[in-house]
């Protein structure tokens, strides 16, 4: 098998692992995915479930190669940031792994992380962007001992290769489904448009840019 270069020690357990399938229709073809939920860990914890599961498929691989950095001293994204909570809160993870055919079977088509923050539903307390949702999450739990009543989408990453097939509609799908079971009321995704940053768009309001369509109709 392959070497996963696994570290030495028992790793951590997510709270909960299920698998489940799912599929797209792509030019006529459906497309299929096996899907792994991992529920209730931090970093650390799905570091530890990647290298322990490693070889079972060519996906959790590139996951782990992805996660498991080694952070210089000092981490300079602290200093660019403020303090980056991401490794310190409770996350659960959507991992689509490819079924469709022998020469793709077991390749990453993409994953979603989501994480939980007790939000009163108005619109003038949402947390700031990513950071601030993140944030959120350490001092909800760890500070103010207040139980999740929301989810947060912080990551849906489709790869290159899967891209503009519909995996990422069928990731929120997972999110919102993982939010019911957990008894969860609400989930929100913070949004960076890529063309937001144009200067043409730069300083207008959001409610305009949202409104916007491109030539083929589409947002």
């Amino acid at each position: 098998g392959r070497s996963c270069g696994c570290r030495a020690g028992a790793p951590s357990t997510p709270e909960s692992v299920t698998k489940t399938t799912s599929s797209v229709s792509h030019e006529g073809s459906a497309l299929k995915a096996d899907v792994i939920v991992i529920e209730n860990c931090d970093l650390q914890a799905f570091i530890g479930y990647l290298e322990a599961n490693c070889d079972e498929a060519p996906a959790l691989e590139r996951l782990l190669d992805m996660y498991r950095v080694d952070r210089a001293f000092p981490d300079m994204s602290h200093f660019r940031l403020g303090p980056n909570m991401f490794e310190k809160i409770m996350l659960n993870w959507i991992i689509f792994i490819d079924s469709t055919s022998p020469e793709k079977t077991g390749q990453l088509i993409g994953h979603g992380v989501t994480t939980g923050i007790n939000w009163d539903q108005r619109r003038e307390t949402m947390p700031d962007g990513w950071q601030g949702a993140v944030r959120a999450a350490y001092k909800d739990i760890n500070v103010d001992r207040k139980q999740p009543n929301t989810h947060v989408g912080l990551f849906i990453c489709i790869e290159e290769s899967s891209r503009l097939h519909g995996w990422a509609g069928n990731i929120i799908k997972e999110m919102k489904s993982m939010a019911i079971r957990m008894n969860i009321s609400s989930l929100i995704i913070p949004l960076r448009p890529p063309s937001r940053y144009k200067k043409e768009f730069a300083e207008m309001p959001m409610g305009e840019f949202a409104a916007l369509k491109r030539e083929d109709g589409q947002p």
